[in-house]
């Protein structure tokens, strides 16, 4: 007499592709999707040179302001995510070079992609972060300053041109 019970290997094969299909919508790779979701747009990166777009993005007070230097001052864009290995590491320099930098006319700014507040809030509070921290949700950061890869940084002049871009 056979067993009507399913075998062992098509219940375990069942379990595997239900815990990928929930990681892949709910976990990790839907994060790294949401971020390196790369599509080509027919134009070069935003480089050097060229003016930084305006972009109007809400802070973790949830007040909207638009990313931009102030008169007279140099403004630094830090876009990353909180579970990007690389933004991880850099996070204490740029809080230090906030504080170093904190009596000079520089404005340091973080621009979480595509995060909930949640996340970004505790990341915020565990790096002891003082400068501000936008959230972008959106991806307006990736369409608009045509970030790709993060950590990607723009050092942007007082007059809105952005002097330097570092990735990585």
């Amino acid at each position: 007499m056979t067993s009507r019970r399913p075998p062992l290997a098509l219940i375990l094969l069942a379990l595997v592709a239900a815990l990928f299909l929930y990681h892949h919508r709910y976990g990790v790779i839907a994060r790294v999707r949401a971020v390196l979701n790369v599509r080509p747009t027919g134009k070069a990166l935003l480089v050097a040179g060229q003016p930084l777009p305006v972009v109007t993005l809400t802070n973790l007070a949830g007040e909207t302001q638009k990313i931009a230097p102030r008169p007279g001052r140099v403004l630094y864009v830090n876009v990353f995510a909180t579970w990007c290995p690389d933004c991880q590491e850099e996070t204490p320099a740029l809080e230090q070079l906030a504080k170093s930098t904190a009596q000079m006319p520089v404005d340091i700014v973080g621009i979480s992609q595509q995060e909930d507040i949640d996340p970004v809030s505790e990341f915020a509070q565990r790096y002891g972060l003082t400068y501000p921290i936008f959230l972008d949700q959106q991806g307006v950061s990736h369409g608009l300053m045509d970030v790709r890869y993060i950590p990607t940084s723009f050092i942007v002049d007082s007059h809105g041109i952005v002097r330097a871009r570092m990735t990585g």
